[in-house]
C-alpha cells in the first residue's frame, strides 16, 4: 500500500482576547481569540463570537496540534457534537454547556454526522459507531479494519464512509451491518494523505480515489455506473477534494495533480475542466452558481456552469486550504495551521481572518441563521454569528 503523507506543518502562535460563554468557561476553561485583519483585509465587523468552550481535555497540547474533525450541529436543538484528538466524542448544548462524552479511544480525521435521530462517528482505528445523541450511549459498532477518515454520509438507509486504503464502505443505517464496499488499488508511489468524502445523490454514490479516478456507484449494491480518469497517470493524482453537486446535474471533482472537473452526474461525461493543480478543498454556493476551490497557497472562485475563473487569491507558500464553507456570500476557508479566512465569494477579497491560536484545520459547520461552528486546533469550539455579506 502506498504511504499516505505529503503536507508539511507550519507553526502558528497567537494569543488574543474575547469574551466567552461563562457557563462553558466554568467547566472547560478556554483559549482567547479574536477576529484580526490581515494585509489587504478591511476593518469591518464580519462576525461575532456567540460562545466558546474547550472540547479537548488534553491540556498539554502537542507541539503542532491538529483537530481536523468538523463539528456537527443539531438544526433543531442547536446542540453541538465534536470528536477531538483525545479520543472522545462530546456533546454541548446551544450555549456551549457540556452534556455528555463517549470515549472512543482513537483520534478522528473527520467529524460526526447527525441524521434521523442518531449520531454517526468514524475513527482512525476503523470504528464506525452509532450513538444516541441524547446521552452518548452506543447503539451499534462496525469494525472496518482500516483507518476511516471521512465524515459519515447518511442517505438511502446507508451510512457511507471512506478509508485511507481507498475503500468506500456502505453500512446499514439502523442495524450497523455491512451492505457493500468498493475498493480501488492505490498507486505504488507516494500519495496525498486523506480520502474523498463520498456524496450520495439520487441513488448514486460519488467518490474520488488516490489513483486519480472519479467514480459513480449504485447506492443499492456498490456496482460501478461510471469511472473517469482525471489524472492521466500523473503522480499525486489523488481525487480527495469534492465531490460537490449542483441542481443542474453537474458533479465537481478535483485531482491534486491536474485540476478541477465538472462531469455529468448520470454519465460521467466531461462538461468542462480547468488546469489548477494542488486543490485540497472545494465548496459550492447554495444557488449552485459559484464553485470555490482552495489548495496549496491559493483560493479561487469559478462560474460553476462554465469553469470561467472569477477570481484567484494568493495565500502564501506556507499556507494551504484544508476546508471550505459558504455562508452569506462569504467563503470561510480553513488554512490548516493558519487562521480561518473570510473571503468575499464575489470578488475574492479578504474581508477578515479569525486566529484562535494554532489555526483552524477543520471545515466550519454552517447552521441556523448565518452561524458557523468552528473547532480550533487547540480543541476549542467557537460559535460565530456571520454579520457581513459577500458581493453578488
Amino acid at each position: 500500500m502506498a504511504e499516505r503523507g505529503f503536507f508539511g506543518w507550519a507553526v502558528v502562535a497567537a494569543i488574543v482576547a474575547l469574551t466567552g460563554c461563562a457557563d462553558a468557561k466554568t467547566r472547560w476553561g478556554g483559549y482567547v481569540a479574536e477576529q484580526r485583519s490581515l494585509v489587504g483585509a478591511s476593518t469591518e465587523r464580519v462576525f461575532s463570537v456567540h460562545w466558546w468552550t474547550r472540547a479537548d481535555q488534553a491540556f498539554e497540547l502537542p507541539y503542532k496540534p491538529v483537530e481536523p474533525g468538523e463539528p456537527e450541529v443539531d438544526s433543531r436543538s442547536g446542540n453541538v457534537f465534536v470528536g477531538t484528538g483525545d479520543g472522545k466524542v462530546r456533546a454541548f448544548d446551544s450555549r456551549g454547556r457540556y452534556l455528555w462524552e463517549y470515549h472512543v479511544g482513537s483520534a478522528f480525521d473527520a467529524g460526526p454526522t447527525l441524521a434521523d435521530g442518531r449520531l454517526y462517528v468514524a475513527s482512525s482505528k476503523g470504528q464506525l459507531l452509532a450513538l444516541d445523541p441524547a446521552n452518548g450511549n452506543k447503539l451499534w459498532e462496525y469494525l472496518a479494519g482500516e483507518e476511516l477518515v471521512t465524515k459519515p454520509v447518511v442517505a438511502d438507509g446507508l451510512v457511507v464512509v471512506a478509508s485511507t486504503s481507498d475503500t468506500v464502505y456502505a453500512i446499514d443505517q439502523v442495524k450497523g451491518e455491512w451492505r457493500w464496499q468498493y475498493r480501488r488499488d492505490a498507486p505504488s508511489d507516494f500519495t496525498v494523505r486523506g480520502a474523498s468524502r463520498p456524496l450520495v445523490f439520487e441513488g448514486r454514490v460519488f467518490a474520488g480515489f488516490a489513483d486519480g479516478h472519479a467514480v459513480a456507484l449504485d447506492a443499492k449494491d456498490g456496482t460501478v455506473q461510471w469511472a473517469k480518469d482525471l489524472a492521466g497517470g500523473k503522480p499525486f493524482a489523488d481525487v480527495d477534494a469534492g465531490p460537490v453537486i449542483d441542481d443542474e446535474g453537474r458533479v465537481y471533482f478535483a485531482s491534486f495533480a491536474t485540476g478541477v472537473f465538472a462531469l455529468e452526474a448520470g454519465t460521467g461525461k466531461l462538461i468542462w475542466t480547468v488546469e489548477r493543480p494542488n486543490v485540497s478543498a472545494m465548496a459550492i454556493s447554495p444557488d449552485g452558481k459559484k464553485l470555490f476551490v482552495g489548495g496549496n497557497g491559493f483560493a479561487a472562485g469559478y462560474r460553476a456552469s462554465t469553469g470561467q475563473v472569477r477570481w484567484t487569491v494568493t495565500l502564501g507558500a506556507d499556507r494551504f486550504v484544508s476546508g471550505m464553507a459558504v455562508v452569506n456570500g462569504l467563503v470561510l476557508a480553513s488554512t490548516g495551521p493558519g487562521p480561518l479566512l473570510f473571503l468575499d465569494g464575489g470578488t475574492g477579497a479578504l474581508r477578515r481572518s479569525f486566529n484562535p491560536g494554532h489555526g483552524v484545520w477543520a471545515k466550519p459547520n454552517i447552521h441556523g441563521q448565518a452561524m458557523a461552528c468552528v473547532l480550533s486546533n487547540r480543541g476549542v469550539i467557537y460559535d460565530l454569528g456571520i454579520e457581513a455579506r459577500g458581493a453578488p
